[in-house]
């Protein structure tokens, strides 16, 4: 089982000028979710990610239709069926260490062969492999399964069993992260969408939030968006599956939604494109390099990217993403620049740090919030 490391909170990103603020608080948002009909197109999750070895840039999976979460071939699950389950969670996140409050575990690498059984048992089991999960003795295993319910929001029968089940964790479990992820889960289930980390468009018919927004590194890829009480689902990660996307913002027209995600070399921006399917922007960190040039500063680049399509932009953070309105976007910023052409080495660089405005419909930026100090890496 391929292994990685997963932080829980942005102190442990050993990143210069990096800081998750607070999102702003959404208003209540009342919502019925409907599940597709039989027939209708849907995402698979897990679908599109590669065998091969992972590649630096960024990896976008886009729904091509309504989520349908698996139902399972097995309905009943008797003792023998829950004794796979469970042998399959104790494999998959040993106990070797169960801490409440955990900052660190190893966790499946989506790209693992884990990853192939896990999609084995979800055909098979359905909303039972997660619902037996929520009754693990392992925290991590608590907040993995109460986070991946949120794609059973428009299957009734499956909110039914895990709603009473979410909540009793919610007020007994000994471990804050379980408690919250429990809290998030019951908020899309119940369809209140209140929670602060929910965005949304000015009419509020779309909704954009990612699970596992407080894990820093190797998190959550997953985006799900609500259209007109419809749950999409598209995936994305950047650097390999280290990355967990922490912020999801919608423009007040409903039609991109602004992401944030962090990993272990930097954080990065992207807009994706609300359509059928979706479509994702350049890094937006990487598309200033050209603008940046012109004015005398070039973005440090580490290596020659796996990927041709990926700008390979390291060190360098964005976050704190807001829309000023449909074709506007304000961010903030912290870049590492240098004065060489082409960087090889770090003497003689700086950051440049502040606020940003992008405009997506001509790709033009405002740089006039930026201030250059020294620092390195």
């Amino acid at each position: 089982m391929k292994k990685k490391l997963l932080a829980l909170g942005c102190g442990l990103l050993l990143l210069a000028g990096c800081s998750i603020a607070p999102h702003h608080t959404t208003p209540a948002i009342s919502a019925r979710i409907s599940a597709p009909q039989s027939g209708q197109s849907a995402a698979s999750e897990g679908s599109g990610a590669p065998s091969a070895p992972v590649l630096k840039g960024p990896l976008f999976t886009a729904g091509s239709g309504p989520y349908l979460p698996p139902a399972g071939t097995v309905q009943t699950v008797d003792s023998a069926a829950a004794d796979e389950i469970h042998l399959y969670w104790e494999k998959a996140y040993p106990l070797a260490q169960n801490p409440p409050d955990f900052a660190f575990y190893d966790a499946n690498d989506p790209v693992s062969e884990d990853a192939g059984e896990e999609t084995a048992l979800l055909q098979k089991y359905g909303a039972n492999l997660y619902l037996k999960g929520l009754k693990e003795t392992s925290y991590v295993v608590q907040w993995e399964s109460a986070y991946a319910l949120i794609g059973y929001c428009g299957v009734p029968s499956a909110k039914e069993q895990a709603v009473p089940l979410l909540r009793e964790l919610e007020k007994t479990s000994p471990s804050k992260n379980v408690r919250n992820a429990c809290t998030f889960t019951l908020d899309v289930l119940d369809g209140s969408f209140s929670s602060p980390h929910i965005s949304a468009s000015s009419d509020r018919k779309t909704l954009a939030f990612a699970d596992h927004f407080e894990a820093t590194l190797g998190g959550g890829h997953r985006l799900w968006t609500l259209r007109d009480g419809k749950l999409y689902l598209d995936t994305l990660s950047v650097d390999g599956y280290t990355s967990s996307i922490a912020q999801a913002a919608v423009s007040p027209d409903g039609k991109h939604v602004a992401v944030n995600l962090t990993g272990r070399k930097g954080s990065w921006g992207f807009i994706i494109t609300l359509g059928q399917p979706d479509t994702l922007s350049g890094e937006l960190i990487g598309t200033m390099a050209a603008p940046l040039q012109k004015k005398g500063y070039t973005l440090y680049r580490e290596g020659a990217p796996a990927n041709p399509d990926w700008h390979g932009v390291y060190y360098s953070n964005i976050q704190n993403l807001s829309w000023t309105g449909s074709d506007t976007l304000k961010l903030d910023v912290d870049m590492q620049v240098t004065d060489h052409p082409a960087p090889s080495a770090l003497e003689g660089d700086a950051r440049l740090s502040g606020t940003v405005l992008y405009h997506p419909s001509d790709g033009t930026f405002d740089f006039g919030g930026l201030t250059k100090s020294p620092g390195v890496r």
